[in-house]
């Protein structure tokens, strides 16, 4: 242990490392794929077990949805707990564990027997899937890379998104061969045989346990004169800032703008004489956008202050929920589905980078950890905002336009706020 440290510390032995092949581009690919391993936890994995659930176990689409929603509000409060558990032992250990307690989750799912078994069921998957896997991949993630932590960011969220994406084939087609209850359980046997060994063998807590410095490089992340590290501040001290509150806000509306738009799809653009069909297709630029602004907010946010890309994030999201209020077929439908997927990918990417440069790593995950609880109990809600909305007013347009003004109102709040004193030395400074 005595020569790691002596490795790690002096500059001749860290150049000699990375030039031996820098760990974290590795570490990345397997968290990413980590990431994507999620999908049966995810809504668009769940989606494709909806219709069994009514059909056989004797329960109405409401309740189904009902026990979604009491499963992901369930789960989304075990995050914080689990990002502590990242912090104090390792992404290694809390990766093994959390994909060994996942896999057993999706097992129960093909047991479950009725409403209450099956909210059960979903607060585990929701948990340990949705939550805890993405959180501790992007946790370790953001231990490796620094000065271009976000484009790597972007690159893993992009990915392992288009790995979800082919959750729906995949998981069709082992009901076609087994039924849907013995495909969770072939999912769930897929995950030991995944997650757990991808932990075990290939995850590596941080760069200086072997001797590496973030991004492979001792290249500063500002000018000379801004050298100093983020002071590391504490969770508590974190809940008292802000900054952070701003960087929540954004991500809590658009989580729950975003996912009621999305839930909504099909009837706010049948209000406007838009079809089934190109409704359906809305889909496919609501992606690129994501991707496009996935990746372009991750490449600023290693460049340019958060106090503008926080705004221009929550900008986007007013931009998009403008859209759906006047959208019509054609080109408008087009850059609805667009900017509402580009508010998704931009919040995002800039969240991931921002979190840490303002607050250090030191307790990263429990941070990060309380920001993805509210956001995902922010999603929970956001279908039935969108749905209170529409039938106090008798159509989406009301619910849409004050959503939008909301999204505007949190970014004018984050441009406001000044980022923690010690961010000014991590290129935070204006």
């Amino acid at each position: 242990m005595a020569t790691h440290g002596a490795t790690a510390a002096a500059p001749p032995a860290a150049t000699a490392t990375v030039a031996s092949g820098f760990l974290g581009w590795r570490i990345l690919a397997w968290c990413t794929l980590v990431m994507g391993l999620s999908a049966p936890g995810q809504t668009i994995g769940v989606s494709v077990f909806i219709d069994r659930f009514v059909a056989d176990l004797g329960l109405t689409r409401a309740e189904v949805s009902g026990a979604y929603l009491v499963g992901t509000v369930l789960g989304a409060l075990s995050l914080p707990a689990i990002g502590g558990l990242v912090d104090r032992r390792g992404a290694r250990l809390a990766m093994a564990a959390i994909g060994f307690g996942f896999g057993a989750a999706l097992i129960g799912m093909g047991a479950v027997q009725g409403l209450v078994t099956l909210a059960i069921a979903f607060v585990g998957i929701r948990a340990l899937g949705q939550g805890g896997l993405m959180l501790v991949g992007q946790t370790n993630i953001t231990l490796w890379f620094e000065r271009r932590r976000g484009f790597a960011m972007a690159l893993s969220l992009t990915i392992s998104s288009g790995i979800m994406s082919l959750a729906p084939i995949a998981f069709a087609l082992m009901i076609d061969g087994v039924g849907w209850r013995g495909a969770w359980v072939l999912i769930g046997i897929g995950v030991w045989l995944t997650v757990v060994p991808i932990a075990l063998v290939w995850i590596i807590d941080r760069p200086s346990a072997v001797g590496q410095v973030p991004d492979g490089s001792v290249t500063p992340l500002v000018a000379p004169a801004l050298r100093q590290p983020p002071r590391q501040r504490t969770v508590a001290e974190a809940l008292r800032s802000p900054a952070f509150w701003s960087v929540n806000l954004i991500s809590m509306l658009t989580a729950a703008f975003a996912t009621g738009a999305t839930f909504h799809h099909f009837a706010i653009l049948a209000a406007r004489d838009i079809g089934e069909a190109q409704a359906a297709a809305v889909f496919l630029p609501q992606v690129v956008g994501m991707v496009a602004a996935g990746f372009s907010f991750g490449w600023a946010a290693d460049r340019i202050p958060a106090r503008a890309l926080l705004p221009a994030s929550a900008g986007v999201l007013a931009l998009g929920l403008g859209l759906a209020t006047v959208v019509t077929p054609g080109a408008l439908a087009i850059a609805y589905g667009i900017m509402l997927g580009a508010a998704q990918g931009a919040i995002r990417s800039t969240a991931a980078v921002v979190l840490p440069r303002w607050f250090g790593v030191a307790n990263i995950g429990a941070i990060r950890g309380i920001e993805t609880a509210m956001m995902v109990g922010a999603s929970a809600l956001g279908p039935l905002v969108f749905a209170l909305g529409n039938d106090a007013a008798g159509g989406y347009g009301p619910v849409l336009a004050v959503t939008a003004v909301l999204a505007l109102f949190a970014g004018a709040l984050a441009a406001a706020v000044r980022p923690p004193d010690s961010a000014v030395g991590c290129a935070e400074a204006g």
